[in-house]
């Protein structure tokens, strides 16, 4: 049997691969055959490398540069997803909107380097505390969204509150967080994420530093 021919895949003179190729037969490799197999190669490297870079490319602009959670664009794809399958097969789901109090005042006495550092700790502290399931997002500013499949209402002001908690614990900051939950009277996962907001203003309003639900069950059949 042939020994394999290794031809190294080059890119900008930079080695980024190698192409094994396995001949069925002996054959006379000559300068021409060699130069044709380079040629071959160079131009694979070149596929892989720009495809690499797509995908680079792609998942910068779903995540935020900052706390390299997912970004609102990514989480707009998920969160249809997940709310098309609770419509379809019945299934749970919940949305966390959570909001830093006073982030502004944090800012304007701290700087705005703390207050970067600020949001990139509490991302690593909702990734701590949420499920491998979940997902959490930066959704603007100083707010965050996390999706919970498979969970119930109930469920999810548990985890509010218990991030609620950690978050002030390992911080001294206080967050407000509004809680969300699939129902069928809902049209769509918009529905969910307006829900989840409006109980986070209800949280601002009636004082910060808490977690507020709202939920849209059906009307009891008659």
């Amino acid at each position: 049997t042939p020994a394999p021919l290794l031809v190294a895949l080059r890119s900008r003179n930079v080695k980024v691969g190698m192409m094994c190729l396995f001949p069925k037969r002996l054959f006379q490799m000559d300068a021409d055959v060699l130069e044709l197999l380079q040629i071959i190669a160079n131009q694979i490297a070149i596929v892989s490398e720009n495809a690499l870079l797509y995908e680079k490319t792609r998942s910068l602009s779903l995540h935020d540069h900052l706390t390299g959670l997912p970004n609102r664009r990514f989480l707009q794809l998920e969160i249809e997803r997940n709310f098309a399958k609770s419509k379809r097969y019945k299934t749970n789901l919940s949305v966390l909107m959570l909001d830093i109090d006073n982030f502004k005042q944090f800012n304007d006495t701290n700087g705005h380097i703390a207050g970067d550092t600020l949001l990139a700790d509490i991302a690593r502290i909702i990734l701590r505390e949420v499920r491998e399931t979940d997902l959490a997002a930066r959704y603007g500013g100083e707010e965050f969204l996390v999706l919970l499949p498979e969970t119930k209402f109930q469920q999810a002001f548990e985890i509010a509150e218990r991030l609620r908690i950690s978050i002030f614990e390992k911080t001294s900051i206080t967050v407000s967080i509004g809680v969300s939950s699939f129902s069928e009277n809902l049209q769509s996962a918009i529905d969910m994420i307006n829900d989840a907001d409006r109980a986070l203003y209800a949280a601002k309003a009636h004082g910060k530093n808490r977690v507020e639900g709202i939920y849209r069950q059906l009307p009891a059949e008659k």
